[in-house]
This record gives structure tokens, C-alpha cells and sequence, in this order.
């Protein structure tokens, strides 16, 4: 079993579908809330140009723009979780998770976006 926490950090670290399913599966009422709520969230920031259609991004119905990511960043910045996202690896029981950035290798970041998706 992992805590919430440690499934945070391995999709994040990781770029993990499967933690992000499984944590958007134990979301109150599902994934379908988790969308419907995050799409909300980010409203508040005025990040009006991001469609979130999924909790793994991997839907073509995902959506933004380098603008609305922008506006993101400084709140990102202050979250502990996110801000593991650009560790190069995870410790985690015995094992060692890599980053899928590979930039995080190489440099100090102090955010990561992982994984990629193309049309």
C-alpha cells in the first residue's frame, strides 16, 4: 500500500498513469470529480485557456497553453509535492525511481514537467 503522499511524488517523479489513476480513483467521487474540480481550481488562478479532460493528461482533450502554465508556476513553486517533481530520483522502500526529464539529470531544477504527449 502507498500513502497518498507517495503516490504524489511517483507520478510525479515518474510521470506514473498508474499512480495518477489510483489516486484519482480514490478521489471523493472519483475521476470524474477530480477533472471537474481541478478545472475549477485552476479558473482562480485565471488560467482560462486549460482544459483538463483526465487525471493522467494523456487525453487529446487536454488542453493549454504556455501562458496559462506560466501563471501556474509561482503556486506550484510552493507546493512540497510538486516541488519533488524535479528530483532526478525517488527513494522509495528499496527501490529507486528515475525521472522521466532527463534535464533533471543534468541540471538543477527546481520544477519538472515529466512525460509528453503528442499529436
Amino acid at each position: 500500500y502507498y500513502t497518498r503522499d507517495e503516490l504524489t511524488k511517483i507520478m510525479l517523479v515518474t510521470s506514473s498513469n498508474e499512480a495518477a489513476l489510483l489516486l484519482a480513483k480514490h478521489y471523493t467521487g472519483g475521476e470524474a470529480q477530480l477533472v471537474k474540480d481541478t478545472n475549477e481550481w485552476i479558473r482562480g488562478f485565471g488560467v482560462l485557456d486549460t482544459q483538463i479532460a483526465d487525471s493522467t493528461g494523456l487525453s487529446p482533450n487536454n488542453t493549454s497553453t504556455t501562458h496559462d502554465l506560466v501563471k501556474l508556476l509561482p503556486y506550484f513553486a510552493q507546493i512540497p509535492q510538486i516541488q519533488h517533481s524535479a528530483d532526478p530520483k525517488l527513494q522509495h522502500h528499496k527501490q529507486t525511481l528515475l525521472n522521466t526529464n532527463p534535464y533533471t539529470q543534468h541540471y538543477q531544477l527546481q520544477l519538472s514537467k515529466t512525460g509528453a504527449y503528442e499529436r
